[in-house]
């Protein structure tokens, strides 16, 4: 996971998920290029965010 002041990433070993403040995301691959949705990426998401929520209590 990365984040900045504007958004955060899940980052995986085949892809990057790119996610705005607003909730706009892509998918990107790890030369930083669009590669659109792919199902299996968005599994981690749900872990990640679990992961990001213990810092939010």
């Amino acid at each position: 996971m990365s984040s900045n002041y504007g958004g955060y990433a899940i980052i995986d070993d085949a892809s990057i998920l790119e996610v705005t403040g607003t909730g706009m995301y892509q998918m990107l691959d790890k030369t930083n290029r669009p590669i659109g949705d792919k199902p299996e990426a968005f599994s981690h998401m749900q872990k990640a965010l679990d992961e990001m929520r213990r810092f939010s209590k």
